[in-house]
């Protein structure tokens, strides 16, 4: 009995390991107003991955399919461990990145649906089995998820929440939650919190498939995109 119950422990911590992507969708910035938009990928799997040919998607404005389109493929690159790589439409805005493509990103008050992001290994956002990484995004406002996330489910939960949310530290105590910022105003996106740390805490690449729990909200002062190039700056005075 104890040998099964071991079993359907390893079990599911294989689950969960697969679960998790190895490159995830880190930081973006959907909302400005000089069209300065971009999308930060981490490697956090601990070991080197090459990303030749992946793709990144979005949602059609509206939030209720992907576009056909990828708004980039990636080149033949190997990203080594806890490297980043950071994909940006204007360089006046973010300097040195690792590409540069004219792009936007929807935004969900405007829509007043959740919207997405996907990174794809697949030819098509729609494929399941190419999915590594879906980031949902919006305001408590907004209406429920039109599209799925990494497992298939299409779920509120996956909104990103107020910082009304109860969020405790692993010793217990009530943890400071930065204000969400889903807004109109210029300079909105996101980022994921620290892997194992609890949400709001500054870090790298947590991943546990709700962009709720994963990611707080930022403006241009707090954003901090990084490429593979590092430093990174971002051009305050181009934000209106």
């Amino acid at each position: 009995m104890k040998r099964i119950a071991a079993l359907l422990s390893l079990v599911s911590l294989v689950f969960l390991a697969t679960n998790a992507s190895a490159v995830v969708i880190n930081e973006f910035m959907y909302e400005t107003s000089g069209g300065n938009y971009f999308i930060e990928l981490y490697n956090r799997s601990g070991r080197d991955i090459n990303v030749n040919g992946w793709r990144i998607y979005k949602t059609q404005e509206g939030g209720g399919t992907w576009d056909a389109t990828p708004v980039y493929t990636l080149p033949n690159v190997t990203l080594t461990a806890d490297q980043h790589f950071l994909l940006a439409s204007q360089d006046v805005f973010v300097t040195v990145p690792d590409a540069e493509e004219p792009f936007s990103l929807p935004d969900p008050v405007a829509s007043n649906v959740v919207e997405g992001i996907r990174l794809t290994s697949g030819t098509l956002a729609t494929d399941l089995n190419g999915r590594v990484d879906t980031v949902l995004y919006g305001p408590n406002a907004a209406m429920p998820p039109l599209i799925e996330d990494d497992t298939d489910m299409k779920q509120a939960a996956r909104v990103i929440p107020s910082n009304s949310v109860a969020v405790f530290k692993a010793d217990g105590s009530p943890a400071t939650i930065p204000q969400v910022n889903i807004s109109t105003e210029a300079g909105s996106g996101a980022r994921r919190s620290k892997d194992g740390g609890f949400r709001g805490e500054p870090g790298d690449g947590k991943d546990s498939n709700n962009s709720a729990l994963d990611f707080v909200g930022v403006h241009t002062g707090g954003a901090s995109p990084r490429s593979r190039t590092t430093p990174v700056t971002i051009s305050l005075f181009e934000i209106e």
